[in-house]
């Protein structure tokens, strides 16, 4: 007879729920979003994920997809973001020792201080909700480790250069997003209470 261990039942990822909202929101704007030289864009992102919490040992590089709506001014963008941070680790070579997965939504907004014919720097943030996934086994199945989910708001900052801003289509920008959250995990391998932050380093491309 199988035996399923309650503790392994699975939840369905935040990111789902959170990809549903966006789509909803975009259903929205749909004038704005297709008017060409508009002020509404679309982007989709991939970026390189690190935790910054050296005690916590099972937490792993990763890469990270991002879904953002935003709305630009002529020294301001604003707009909503989610990220998805995938379960496999870039820096370890142990099957078992996934990487750091994580979700968050952000509304954030940012200062263009600078901008030339070919790129525009940007610098801002705002608040966020971020769900946390760290590996943990069960005593019944020892070769089948899980995720728990660690949820909580959190801060974000932002800078990096926008490129071809003046373009309709073809706008990419190069970024580095700081979560840091303001809820603690208590992951198996390190007892205690821990606070870990969210470092990530890419690029989006917009429509």
């Amino acid at each position: 007879m199988n035996h399923v261990s309650p503790s392994r039942t699975r939840r369905t990822r935040p990111f789902l729920a959170l990809l549903s909202a966006l789509c909803s929101l975009l259903a929205a704007f749909p004038a704005a979003a297709a008017t060409p030289g508009g002020e509404w864009y679309l982007g989709a992102g991939l970026s390189w994920s690190a935790p910054l919490n050296g005690s916590v040992s099972e937490q792993r590089q990763t890469l990270a997809v991002s879904l953002e709506l935003s709305h630009e001014w002529e020294r301001a963008v604003a707009g909503l973001t989610l990220i998805h941070g995938a379960n496999f680790a870039l820096n370890n070579g142990d099957p078992k020792s996934w990487g750091t997965p994580w979700d968050a939504i952000a509304l954030h907004a940012a200062w263009i201080p600078w901008s030339s014919p070919w790129a525009s720097l940007y610098v801002g943030g705002g608040p966020a909700l971020l769900f946390v996934g760290f590996r943990r086994t069960d005593g019944d199945f020892p070769n089948q480790p899980f995720f728990h989910w660690d949820t909580g708001p959190a801060v974000m900052a932002e800078a990096g250069l926008l490129f071809l801003r003046d373009q309709q289509w073809g706008r990419v920008s190069l970024g580095a997003q700081l979560f840091v959250p303001a809820f603690t995990v208590t992951p198996d391998s390190a007892p205690g209470a821990h606070r870990i932050s969210l470092f990530t380093l890419g690029i989006r491309a917009q429509l």
